[in-house]
């Protein structure tokens, strides 16, 4: 699914990001709610990037990147963490392309998600380049999301990917 946000971007460069784990649920722009089995899973679109929550039996978690007035960006490049019922794993990298890959990355990644039935591409005015997307699966029992947070000013890529598992 892709959406036109009515906002500008609130998160203007990859080093404003910050990762969060816990927490509620933020003002969204769009959302995607979706189930794996007894899991429900919504894909959030901030203003400033994404969220990212999670409710089953086993416990709720909840995954915040996004740019926070008045804090430092704070990406580590992996975490792992125990959350109620669930192993949490994050990555995430930082790339800067030059134009030429940039456009051809983001332009094949939101084809590629905004057909797919678990993927939400939004995309910020000023620019097509200028989009964050989210993608959602799930595999024997492993749910997992994949974000793309795209600042065409730099030609930087934020990739992140997420998994929970039971423990």
């Amino acid at each position: 699914m892709r959406t036109a946000l009515d906002t500008p971007y609130t998160d203007v460069c990859a080093g404003q990001l910050i990762w969060q784990l816990g927490g509620g649920p933020r003002q969204a722009l769009a959302m995607l709610p979706l189930q794996f089995g007894d899991v429900d899973l919504e894909l959030r679109l901030l203003g400033a990037s994404h969220q990212v929550l999670l409710a089953s039996p086993r416990g709720a978690c909840v995954e915040t990147v996004a740019c926070v007035a008045g804090q430092p960006g704070y990406l580590p490049e992996h975490v792992s963490e125990q959350v109620e019922g669930w192993r949490y794993e994050f990555r995430a990298v930082i790339k800067k392309h030059d134009q030429e890959a940039f456009v051809r990355e983001i332009t094949t990644l939101t084809r590629t998600v905004e057909a797919h039935p678990a993927g939400l591409v939004g995309q910020f005015p000023g620019s097509p380049l200028a989009v964050t997307i989210l993608l959602a699966q799930a595999t024997r029992g492993v749910i997992g999301w994949r974000t793309w947070h795209a600042y065409p000013q730099s030609w930087e890529i934020v990739t992140t990917e997420s998994r929970v598992e039971p423990r």
